[in-house]
């Protein structure tokens, strides 16, 4: 049997890249980003210029980065009309408590759907109608 002392430098779970990852599903393009760089300006934009029909964006946010999120992430939505998807986690999280409030605004930066602040869930959204089907809690 193999002894497998791993230390964390065995574990390489990000690399820096140079370019966006634009992610094809069903001949849809989806643009990730992740918390910092999703509130730059020129990000979003970028991920338009490169096709992005969806802006996926994971983030680690407390009530004040959510606060500040959900007005960013509405202009952005309108400005590109393009869907933005926001998904926080919930509870105690490295040194702050994270806020929740996982959301989607559609192609016009209208809010439509979001979770609460304190529970883990899902929102399905139809790109094509842009409605949240559902909240799964």
């Amino acid at each position: 049997m193999r002894n497998n002392n791993y230390t964390l430098t065995n574990f390489l779970f990000f690399v820096n890249g140079s370019n966006q990852i634009i992610l094809t599903v069903d001949d849809c393009k989806i643009a990730p980003a992740i918390c910092h760089e999703s509130l730059l300006a020129d990000h979003s934009e970028n991920t338009v210029k490169l096709g992005a029909e969806i802006y996926l964006v994971s983030v680690a946010k407390s009530q004040t980065g959510v606060d500040k999120a959900m007005n960013h992430y509405s202009v952005a939505a309108k400005r590109f009309s393009i869907p933005v998807l926001m998904s926080n986690c919930v509870g105690y999280c490295d040194n702050f408590t994270s806020a929740g409030q996982s959301a989607v605004w559609t192609r016009q930066g209208n809010l439509a759907g979001q979770l609460d602040d304190k529970s883990e869930g899902i929102l399905i959204f139809d790109t094509r109608t842009e409605e949240v089907l559902k909240h799964v809690l």
